[in-house]
Formats: C-alpha cells, sequence, structure tokens
C-alpha cells in the first residue's frame, strides 16, 4: 500500500483526534450541566424545621459539648416543664463521657411514653449522644426505635470551639481526654454524612458515596439562628400565640482566650476539617441546614 509522509500521518491523526475531542468536551459538559441540574434540585428539596416537626413525635437535641447547650436546656426546661422536656442526667448517660447504652434505655423509656399517648404533645430530649453512639446501639432496630424521632443541634465554629473544650476541661488544646478523645465531634454526633451522602452533588463530591447511616431528619442551627429552632418547636407545643422569647441566658461561661494561632490553626485542619466544612455549609445556608 502507499506509504504516508510524516507530515501526512500528523494532518490524518488531527483529522481524526480533533472533532473526537470535541466530542469528549460537549459530553463532559452536558454531563457537567446534568450534575448541576440534579444538585439545584436537590438543594431545593431541602426540608425546613416546620416541615420535619410535622410528622415528628420525639425531639431530640443533639447537645454537642461547649455549643450553648447548657443555655439550650435550661430554656427547655423553663419553657416547656417536665411533661415535655427531659434533659438526661449524668446517671441516665447524658454526658458525652457515659454509656450510650444507658442513655439509649431513657429514650426508650421517654418516647413510648409520647407514642402511647396520642394526645400528648411532641416529647423533647435532650443528652450528649448524639447519631453515631445511637446509630451504634440501635443496630436493625432503629427505624422501630427512631422512625417518629426528629433531631436537632447547634453546630460551632471549630476553632472557637476547640478553644472553648480545652479551657472548659483546663487541657491543652493537643489533648486526646474528654470532648477531644476523637476528631470532628461535630460531624460525627450530627450525622452529617448522611446529608453529604443525599446531597453529594450539590458538594462536588462523587453520587456513589455511602455514610453507611440510616434515614433520620435532621436540622443544624448555630448560636446566631437558635431562634429558628425555638419558635417552630414552641409553636407545635403551645399554638402560634405562646408568647415565649428566644433569648438565651449565657452560663457555664469562663473567660479564655479568642487568640487564632498558628498551632490552633494546625490542629483544626488536622483534626477539625470535616467539622469546618460543615460549619461553612451551615453558614452557606444562612445558618439553617435540614435534611
Amino acid at each position: 500500500g502507499k506509504q504516508h509522509t510524516f507530515p501526512q500521518m500528523v494532518v490524518i491523526f488531527l483529522c481524526m483526534w480533533v472533532p473526537y475531542t470535541l466530542y469528549l468536551d460537549a459530553s463532559f459538559t452536558g454531563r457537567r450541566r446534568q450534575k448541576t441540574l440534579q444538585a439545584e434540585a436537590r438543594q431545593n428539596e431541602l426540608p425546613s424545621w416546620n416541615n420535619i416537626l410535622e410528622d415528628c413525635q420525639t425531639v431530640f437535641y443533639v447537645h454537642i459539648p461547649k455549643t450553648a447547650g447548657t443555655s439550650i436546656n435550661r430554656k427547655f426546661s423553663s419553657d416547656l416543664g417536665h411533661s415535655v422536656f427531659h434533659g438526661f442526667g449524668k446517671e441516665e448517660g447524658g454526658s458525652y463521657m457515659r454509656s450510650s447504652r444507658k442513655a439509649l434505655e431513657v429514650y426508650r423509656e421517654y418516647s413510648m411514653k409520647n407514642q402511647n399517648n396520642a394526645s400528648a404533645p411532641v416529647v423533647v430530649l435532650s443528652a450528649e449522644k448524639g447519631i453515631d453512639s445511637f446509630v451504634k446501639r440501635a443496630g436493625s432496630k432503629w427505624t422501630s426505635e427512631f422512625g417518629k424521632t426528629c433531631f436537632a443541634s447547634v453546630v460551632r465554629n471549630p476553632y472557637d470551639w476547640v478553644l472553648s473544650a480545652a479551657n472548659h476541661m483546663k487541657k491543652p488544646l493537643d489533648s486526646t481526654f474528654g470532648y477531644f478523645d476523637k476528631p470532628n465531634i461535630q460531624t460525627r454526633m450530627t450525622g452529617y454524612a448522611k446529608y453529604l451522602e443525599l446531597h453529594a452533588l450539590e458538594q462536588e463530591l462523587a453520587p456513589e458515596i455511602s455514610s453507611g447511616l440510616p434515614d433520620f431528619h435532621m436540622c443544624l442551627f448555630t448560636v446566631d439562628t437558635v431562634d429558628q429552632l425555638f419558635e417552630p418547636l414552641y409553636n407545635t407545643v403551645f399554638g402560634a400565640n405562646h408568647g415565649k422569647n428566644f433569648v438565651l441566658e449565657r452560663t457555664n461561661a469562663r473567660p479564655h482566650s479568642s487568640n487564632h494561632s498558628r498551632h490552633l490553626e494546625t490542629l483544626v485542619w488536622k483534626n477539625y476539617l470535616e467539622d469546618l466544612q460543615l460549619y461553612n455549609n451551615v453558614l452557606k445556608h444562612n445558618g439553617t441546614l435540614c435534611w
């Protein structure tokens, strides 16, 4: 057959390759556009706290240590009373380092009381226990145990959280004691991995990401948007004209440094990067993120 010169071979190659690259580019652009549209659709599907409360018999407030939880629990106790609110004591597994098994037993006791009384208002429970603890304990019984429960929590800037936690425990920033026992405490306790699974495209993650967590409803707030936690909940309990305010009293506060040192920055990026991403995402959604 006829032998092509090198320049001729280059021309032939380009004639074949250029149309193919244009096809690939168009295909990629199309897929990218499809992902963007899917992400926008998922974003529009995010429920509100109001929506979630409609099908909720038990509200469980996940008290992440050092996120204004003590103030929130005191307000719940004062406004809702013992007939509606129960904050778990230490002996009930209510503190971060206490038994999750005992906390699950107490949860069952109070949630079942409400489920067996259709005329009772929603019951509000609170403990320093999160999704990670309850999923581990409930196992295959998750749906029957938590199917009518919705969760809420307040999250905090990890830089401020680390400083506050270290000050509270009187431990160095790089300690592994107490609240510092495992990385990304806020991500773990809120089950934020489930949100990432449901909204992977919005976060530009692989769509096949799996959290390994069961289905549950969660709403996250910041201390600046905590009124958006209280108001729909109080409307559910008392009706729209309850006349309650949503101002928190500062409690359990000890003055401490707010200096964001290089050491702190390194520590947060090492141990709390997921928490930082979580917090920034809540801010991006105007301080309230539900799924």
